[in-house]
């Protein structure tokens, strides 16, 4: 075991880099070692054993030995443990609306609609339709 955390990665996959953002920003990069993961070869049985079989990454190693997988459970474990003040919102509703444009497939498919206060229509003026050809239904 090691006295520091663990984080196995790939350099250039984006969902290691948020790990390295995350450090960069509370200025820790000092707190997590990186261990390269070759993924051009099969992967350490011994780094299987200890993640039960997966091979996504990254994967992060606590110092007492245990394993947390998924990049954004990860991001939250490390801003709650390292030290410094927490890069997530602390009002509760504020973090919620992170939460929910983090879970979005893309930010245009979903988040955008979060950043937006809701606009109401002026009276009067309602949405133009598409004429509907119904004859092919009689």
């Amino acid at each position: 075991m090691s006295a520091k955390h663990i984080v196995y990665h790939i350099p250039v996959c984006p969902f290691s880099q948020r790990l390295e953002i995350l450090l960069a920003l509370r200025g820790r990069q000092d707190v997590i070692e990186f261990r390269v993961i070759d993924i051009t070869k099969p992967r350490d049985p011994a780094l299987l054993a200890q993640t039960r079989g997966t091979t996504a990454l990254p994967v992060l190693e606590t110092p007492d030995g245990r394993i947390i997988k998924e990049s954004l459970i990860v991001l939250r474990y490390l801003d709650e443990v390292i030290g410094g003040p927490p890069l997530r919102r602390k009002d509760p509703v504020k973090h919620a609306t992170e939460s929910m444009l983090i879970t979005r497939r893309t930010f245009h498919d979903g988040g955008l609609p979060f950043c937006h206060e809701p606009r109401p229509r002026p009276p009067g003026r309602l949405r133009r339709q598409a004429p509907v050809n119904l004859s092919r239904h009689q």
